[in-house]
């Protein structure tokens, strides 16, 4: 941001600066400072430049100005325009079902991303990747991780501990990032979010073995210890007063069986949402494509993979003894203030004034690496509960999460 204003400063003409800097600050939430330069761009750039125009309708949405918003899109054909530039053709995509579900447009809205997962679904980078054999990983960890399998003794871990340790999980789009920036307001706790420090550790220790599952049994109370430091010299923290840090990274929901036997003292935050609004968050959010989020670009793959996470995590909860605490996204909404005491109490941490301000903690970190970046910046709100009935006679959802539905008391 800092190098991009210079550039202008130098030359005041060249479009680019503008672009790069409007794309930052909109991105880290500084939407009064991209006005600004959106204006100074338009008062001094007399010619149309389209990107400029899709920036300017970005901002448009980001102040809830979404008929105009919608309207420069439509006026500046700009989805026609950018349909083979991947960039700006998902987030004009993305920005079209924003404008027009928040318009009321719900068939549009879910339309516009059906058409960016097809097009997601057709780029090269994302046919390459592997998507694993979920099932059999499923299997596997079902045989090996099992309460016949028993964990160290705690006590024995305990020597050197500098503070407790927490993992953040939830299927994604459950409210995550919502309980990690209250979490973070508190002035003892560090909130990693969503680093695979879990995942290089236990990569370590599988790589040593063949990547062999079921040795996780045979492991010592050595190897536990040396992979706990391994872990912990990845965070590598100094502040003496953090008290308690916090694992955020919503799908270590899935490698609870390997927590427990490593980290049998840790505690765990299970974020829950109603399961058809999951799901529908899941289909519209723009994650980074990996293994996980390819399910994403399908409303059936969704479902699936939401079936089988939660499917998984009932087998740890009946055969591991976890010591957990399940926050619903909907109680957070409706009885802030009881359901943050109950989690703070859980985590043996004072409750502290201005954990309701928790959006401005959230409003000074800048960077937030989600897709709730634009969200959790804003006091508490509840219009994204219920969302997945905008969409009911468009797609079914509800039937096949049913079990769900039922089983979390939704």
């Amino acid at each position: 941001i800092k190098y991009f204003k210079k550039s202008i400063f130098f030359d005041e003409l060249f479009t680019d600066s503008y672009i790069n800097l409007l794309d930052w600050l909109e991105r880290v939430n500084e939407i009064s400072q991209a006005n600004l330069y959106l204006n100074k761009f338009t008062n001094i750039v007399k010619k149309i430049d389209l990107k400029i125009k899709f920036f300017e309708a970005l901002l448009l949405s980001r102040e809830k100005k979404y008929k105009k918003s919608e309207n420069i899109l439509n006026k500046y054909g700009l989805e026609e325009y950018f349909e083979k530039d991947k960039y700006y053709y998902i987030r004009i995509l993305n920005l079209k079902s924003k404008n027009n579900e928040r318009l009321k447009n719900f068939s549009i809205a879910y339309n516009s991303i059906v058409k960016r997962n097809l097009f997601l679904s057709s780029l090269e980078e994302n046919i390459k990747i592997d998507r694993g054999d979920f099932d059999q990983t499923i299997r596997n960890y079902k045989e090996v991780y099992s309460k016949e399998n028993k964990t160290v003794d705690i006590n024995e871990l305990k020597n050197g501990k500098k503070f407790d340790l927490t993992f953040l999980i939830g299927f994604p789009r459950s409210g995550t990032t919502l309980l990690d920036t209250i979490l973070r307001t508190h002035s003892k706790t560090h909130v990693l979010e969503e680093k695979l420090y879990l995942e290089n550790t236990k990569n370590y220790y599988f790589t040593s073995k063949n990547n062999k599952l079921d040795t996780i049994n045979n492991i010592s109370l050595e190897e536990i210890i040396n992979l706990r430091k391994y872990y912990f010299d990845q965070i590598n923290i100094d502040n003496k007063n953090i008290v308690n840090v916090i694992d955020k990274l919503p799908l270590t929901i899935t490698e609870l069986g390997f927590v427990k036997k490593i980290f049998p003292d840790a505690k765990i935050i299970l974020a829950l949402r109603h399961p058809c609004d999951v799901v529908i968050s899941c289909f519209f959010s723009s994650f980074k494509m990996n293994r996980a989020m390819i399910n994403f670009l399908s409303i059936k793959n969704t479902v699936d993979f939401y079936n089988k996470v939660l499917d998984l995590f009932e087998f740890y909860e009946n055969e591991l003894n976890l010591e957990i605490i399940k926050i619903k996204y909907e109680d957070i909404v409706f009885d802030f203030e009881n359901e943050t005491k109950k989690l703070f109490k859980f985590l043996n941490l004072d409750y502290e004034e201005g954990i309701n301000k928790f959006y401005k903690t959230a409003q000074n970190r800048k960077m937030i690496s989600t897709p709730s970046y634009s969200q959790v910046t804003n006091p508490i709100y509840s219009s994204s509960i219920g969302r997945w009935k905008n969409y009911e006679s468009l797609v079914k959802i509800e039937k096949p999460l049913k079990k769900w539905i039922e089983r979390l008391n939704y």
